[in-house]
């Protein structure tokens, strides 16, 4: 009979034992793992340019504090304004022909007949059987044509300039007491959060929709880069936009006085 170990365990029986869950097997540290290596743009090379755009954009658009957390917070400029660019051209692209259909589909004016939204003649026949008008085609033609190179082109001069007012706003607020950044950190935010622009082509809402959801994906962006608080970085990204705001509407309610001025200042006095 062999020997047995204090609480009847056996050692010639030790090999029978179930071994213990290694890191590699727990299903959680594999999540982990692949989060660590961050956003799949990173590696564009290896999964294609138009697949990691995809699947990066979506990441940061639907858990933009897991996607963030991937990101690295140094890593170079140019990566991060590739990324914009491409969100620009393609979802900025398909925004402006969505809202070229929308327009000849639903047109603004409420006074036009349901007969009259496809109406065309050309020499003296009416056309109205197209589903569409030749200036609607036009429009939408005109639109895959200039958006592009015009997304290109508002891409490289705003975001440099929105990133530039950020990283002030920020250092205002005090969100970069920490933070070893630099402005780097806060034009790699301003990059990626351009996701939002997902929701760019949806009909009539897209374009606030796109605004609001990239500022939001910006806030996420920033409090991970710079390591502050997310309610700070809400208060730094949205108070320029709040000051624009408050000005429009400033000057929405001070035109009627103007105007109603001018005539009064203009007229002679009587003799």
């Amino acid at each position: 009979m062999s020997e047995r170990g204090s609480g009847g365990f056996d050692p010639s029986q030790q090999h029978l034992r179930p071994d213990k869950p290694t890191v590699e097997r727990s299903p959680v540290r594999t999540r982990e793992r692949s989060e660590s290596e961050g956003l799949a743009w990173l590696r564009r090379e290896e999964l294609g340019f138009l697949p990691a755009l995809a699947v990066s954009v979506w990441r940061l658009a639907s858990r933009p504090a897991a996607a963030f957390a991937a990101l690295p917070a140094r890593g170079g400029m140019g990566s991060a304004w590739l990324f914009a660019v491409a969100c620009w051209m393609s979802l900025g692209t398909a925004s402006e022909l969505m809202d070229a259909l929308t327009t000849a589909l639903l047109p603004l004016e409420p006074r036009a007949g349901v007969g009259e939204l496809f109406q065309l003649t050309l020499g003296g026949r009416s056309l109205d059987w197209l589903p569409l008008s030749l200036v609607s085609i036009t429009g939408c033609l005109v639109a895959l044509l200039v958006a592009p190179p015009a997304m290109l082109l508002a891409a490289s001069v705003l975001l440099p300039v929105w990133s530039a007012v950020l990283h002030a706003c920020l250092a205002l607020a005090g969100c970069l007491r920490r933070s070893r950044a630099g402005f780097e950190g806060t034009f790699r935010a301003v990059c990626f959060g351009q996701a939002g622009l997902l929701g760019g082509p949806l009909p009539l809402v897209g374009d606030l929709l796109s605004l609001i959801w990239s500022l939001v994906l910006q806030s996420f962006g920033v409090a991970r880069i710079h390591g502050c608080s997310r309610r700070r970085a809400a208060v730094a990204v949205t108070a320029p936009w709040l000051v624009l705001l408050a000005a429009i509407t400033l000057l929405v309610l001070l035109e009627p006085a103007a105007e109603s001025a001018l005539p009064a200042a203009g007229q002679a006095p009587a003799t």
